[in-house]
């Protein structure tokens, strides 16, 4: 594994430090995988045969094997793998009982059961057949005893062409008839339940539609699976559960919001989930989906204040980009906003995937969307955006697959139309548009300035990954694009060659102790920023101590006071 050098500033002399990392021209080292069964029951004699049932290579950074689920009879075992060189995912079943008995036929081959006066000429160091006698040596005297082959059987294979992040999450199990296998994937668009009949290797999508659904768990008796979904909006997850044998899809929390960290008890008649909605404070919640529907909060978590900090209530929005797709975000309007005011308009934006995680969430409270956004509306008379363009997940793996090969291109058009959308709903000076965004959207805000300069003329980018070559192979090989061995493949969308078209003002902040992107990245995008005569648009404060997050010298109170300054000073106050 490489490692790379990053300075620490804190004690008399500057010292080097160094950071383990595997970058994208790095050689991925390869490793074998195994899948074994062993009959616990027989453990205490050892009688048992160790049945290897799967073996691969794992030479890609997202090269993925789930973990094996076995069927409610005991009797079948699955699990898929992905290999991220074919973009293959395999859903493998080995049968229990046709694995036994090809261990038992092993024991016959082996000559386990010895024939008679075998048994004498072994004493005597004698072996009746040469092969099988040094098995057996191997097995009775301490060497390494061979598990028996029964490969698991490939049930179902499909290409995949979506997210990076969806293969992680096909996770295959059995249904309640311990013959159907159920797994999550994006063969329709979106990640969706899909139900597959091994015997004719046929699936169906048990749920469908433009919305996300994700596995939390299922009743003990695998009829009942309970998942979240964003099928009512798309800010929001609420539980749903899914008759499996009725293939019904019903909704069981009464109120709008954000449900997570699901729990379901084994009856499937109790479900415990956090829950959160904007004007409200995240606690824990109680639905019985058995009665109708009533949400009880279990905890009161929260001092006064809190509650207080989350009453205001941003409005969400939608617009459609140039290519006819929509675009999701909230507002939050200054007080007395009129159509005809000309307000500073500030957007925030993170641009990337994140899994199943997004920004345009009902109820996220983060520092640089919801309160910083809600400080400059009320203070200073900014209106306030979040906007979540194509690249961030949880809106089908075309959005989150968007960034491969063309990173921030596809989002710098959706924060363009996004700007156009709120000039044209009124209130917004079109010459004062600002956008900031912290490690992806550091980057982004920065891809924003350096290509659509006419429409954003003020940027505050933090730790933001100006160098695709120099960061972690396992996110960029499925996000960035492909790269190979010994060849720095991904320089091609390093943001060095595009700073020279900055014509606003930018303010670039990174903690020099970085080890997630590095501090280097954004000394590069400087140097070059300067190189161009760029000095008077570009501002740079570091955090001598701090890492991705900032944390060290740099508070967080520093680090807004410092956003409120450079805004007002590049931006000015709102009207």
């Amino acid at each position: 594994v490489r490692e790379v050098d990053y300075i620490r500033y804190r004690d008399r002399f500057a010292k080097a430090a160094k950071a383990r990392r595997t970058v994208s021209d790095d050689e991925i080292p390869k490793h074998e995988v195994f899948v074994y069964l062993y009959d616990l029951t027989k453990a205490d004699s050892e009688e048992a045969e160790l049945i290897q049932i799967f073996h691969g290579t794992v030479d890609g950074p997202r090269d993925i094997i789930s973990s094996p689920q076995w069927s409610p009879d005991s009797e079948r075992v699955t699990f898929c793998f992905f290999d991220q060189q074919t973009s293959h995912v395999e859903i493998r079943q080995a049968i229990w009982s046709e694995a036994v008995q090809a261990a038992e036929k092993s024991k016959r081959r082996s000559g386990k059961k010895a024939a008679p006066g075998q048994g004498d000429d072994k004493k005597n160091g004698k072996e009746e057949d040469g092969k099988d006698g040094e098995e057996e040596k191997g097995k009775g005297g301490g060497s390494e005893r061979r598990p028996v082959q029964h490969e698991a059987q490939v049930v179902y294979r499909f290409l995949h062409f979506g997210g990076p992040n969806t293969p992680s999450m096909v996770s295959p199990f059995y249904a309640h008839d311990s013959r159907h296998i159920l797994f999550v994937s994006e063969q329709t668009g979106y990640r969706h339940v899909h139900m597959l009949d091994p015997v004719y290797q046929s699936v169906e999508p048990l749920t469908a539609g433009r919305f996300e659904v994700y596995v939390d768990g299922h009743s003990k008796d695998h009829r009942r699976l309970f998942v979240r979904t964003t099928k009512d909006h798309s800010a929001r997850t609420h539980v749903y559960v899914i008759d499996v044998q009725k293939k019904e899809f019903q909704r069981v929390v009464p109120a709008d919001g954000t449900y997570s960290n699901v729990a379901v008890s084994d009856d499937g008649k109790r479900v415990l989930a956090n829950y959160v909605t904007f004007g409200r404070a995240l606690e824990l919640v109680r639905v019985d989906p058995a009665k109708k529907p009533v949400l009880k909060t279990v905890t009161d978590s929260h001092p006064k204040l809190v509650h207080r900090l989350v009453r205001f209530k941003p409005e969400f929005f939608s617009y459609p980009n140039r290519h006819g797709q929509t675009i999701h975000g909230w507002v939050v309007k200054p007080p007395n906003f009129k159509k005809t005011d000309r307000r500073p308009l500030l957007v925030y934006v993170y641009g990337g995937p994140l899994g199943t995680r997004k920004i345009v969430v009902d109820g996220s409270y983060s520092r640089d969307g919801f309160l910083f956004a809600h400080y400059m509306a009320q203070r200073h008379g900014y209106l306030c955006v979040v906007i979540d363009p194509r690249g961030v997940s949880g809106y089908g793996g075309l959005f989150e697959n968007a960034n491969y090969e063309q990173v921030g291109k596809p989002q710098v058009e959706d924060l363009v139309d996004g700007v156009k959308y709120w000039i044209e709903q009124g209130g917004v000076d079109p010459k004062r548009v600002g956008i900031h965004g912290w490690s992806f959207g550091g980057f982004q805000t920065q891809m924003c300035l350096y290509t659509a300069p006419d429409v954003f003329q003020v940027g505050i980018a933090g730790a933001g990954p100006t160098e695709w070559e120099n960061y972690n192979a396992w996110y960029t090989s499925g996000t960035i694009g492909p790269s190979r061995p010994g060849k720095a493949d991904l320089k091609k969308f390093s943001l060095r060659p595009l700073a020279k078209n900055l014509k606003g003002k930018l303010l670039l902040i990174h903690g020099v102790e970085d080890t997630n992107v590095l501090f280097q990245d954004t000394i590069a995008i400087y140097r070059e920023l300067l190189k161009a005569g760029k000095e008077t648009h570009v501002e740079l404060f570091i955090d001598p101590t701090g890492g991705h997050g900032l944390g060290g010298d740099v508070k967080p109170l520093n680090k807004y006071r410092k956003y409120e300054e450079f805004l007002l000073r590049t931006l000015g106050k709102g009207a």
